[in-house]
């Protein structure tokens, strides 16, 4: 189903509930390798107060899903590019749970209406890299 619009409806919804939300977080789940890199990526950015020794790639899935389960602040989490669910069959090991009320499983995420706490989290490191911003990140408030 690529080509239908969805990552920029995705990107969208971002856009009006970052200022909701704790903290937003984007991984392409073209693949479990894909989504394991960002969620490497998750894991430092969430990692960094605390220091916790993440081994390997499995902790470090563990340790995002016990983080975001844990937060009393709205979050968001978007699973970007899933066109071939056969091909990437255990996503569901990458999804957190929630204590807040949540919107379809398709974007996994909690009815941003609170404070925001801290800042928009863009595991996307080719933006990084590059020097940009992701486009969600980039608007008027």
């Amino acid at each position: 189903m690529g080509g239908q619009g969805k990552s920029q409806l995705a990107l969208e919804h971002c856009r009006r509930s970052k200022s909701n939300c704790r903290g937003i977080f984007w991984i392409n789940a073209t693949s479990e390798t894909t989504a394991e890199r960002d969620i490497e990526i998750i894991a430092s950015k969430l990692n960094t107060p605390l220091r916790k020794a993440l081994d390997d790639v499995s902790s470090k899935i563990e340790f995002v899903k016990e983080t975001l389960e844990n937060w009393n602040e709205p979050w968001m989490l978007v699973f970007d590019n899933y066109d071939w669910p056969t091909g990437f069959q255990n996503i569901k090991d990458f999804m957190p749970s929630s204590k807040l009320p949540t919107l379809p499983r398709r974007y996994h995420s909690n009815n941003c209406r609170r404070k925001r706490i801290d800042p928009y989290y863009e595991p996307r490191s080719s933006y990084r890299e590059a020097g940009q911003t992701h486009p969600a990140a980039s608007n008027d408030r």
